[in-house]
């Protein structure tokens, strides 16, 4: 015999308890001073402002229209470091204190890196409401929006804005949001819990129309 709508949702528990998990850890990263190690190096996840320097220099990481090379790789693992200085000769200064060893691991750093921006670039797709990924780099024009929003709310300076990790925009955006909606709605952020459900009323929709 076919499952109940109630003997479909006891399946769906284990999967919906685990996205509540997974919701809670993202949001927890998110909060967090993190150095994340990469090989040798260690990165930070980058703020508003370090992700507009990447997409200032080209970075194939973010544009996805070539191939990264081994400086593409040395640029971003210095934008991201938590020692990350603006001006050309600080980063030149970085490349060449590690080029025999970028010169020997350079695609595999390349290859995680790729990785790393993926994740990323879906986590501020989500956040912006944006459709990126490979080939499809982020359109800056929600990032006068948010200034403008932040700033009018939060009373931030511009710089504080720019400073913000890109994890966290998202969030601040959702319960700012919801406070000026002015119907009580609670901001919610569980994005892994939605799709779990969503999955479940389909299901029950296509047994249903059996």
């Amino acid at each position: 015999m076919p499952k109940s709508a109630a003997e479909l949702w006891e399946d769906y528990l284990p999967r919906l308890a685990e996205a509540k998990e997974q919701d809670r850890e993202e949001i927890t990263r998110a909060f967090l001073p993190l150095i994340i190690p990469l090989g040798r190096f260690k990165v930070v996840p980058p703020t508003i402002e370090r992700l507009l320097w990447l997409e200032e220099i080209k970075s194939p990481f973010l544009m996805g229209d070539r191939e990264p090379t081994k400086n593409d790789v040395i640029a971003f693992l210095w934008v991201c470091s938590p020692d990350f200085r603006v001006g050309f000769d600080h980063g030149r200064k970085f490349g060449r204190r590690h080029w025999l060893h970028f010169s020997l691991k350079w695609r595999w750093y390349a290859n995680e890196i790729g990785e790393f921006c993926v994740e990323l670039m879906k986590q501020l797709g989500a956040d912006t409401e944006q459709d990126v990924g490979p080939g499809k780099p982020m359109q800056y024009d929600w990032l006068p929006t948010f200034v403008d929003g932040f700033a009018s709310q939060y009373h931030w300076t511009e710089q504080d804005i720019m400073n913000i990790p890109v994890y966290r925009v998202g969030y601040y955006a959702q319960a700012m949001m919801s406070r000026l909606d002015m119907k009580g709605k609670t901001a919610k952020f569980a994005p892994r819990q939605d799709r779990v459900k969503k999955e479940y009323l389909m299901e029950v929709n296509r047994m249903k129309a059996a």
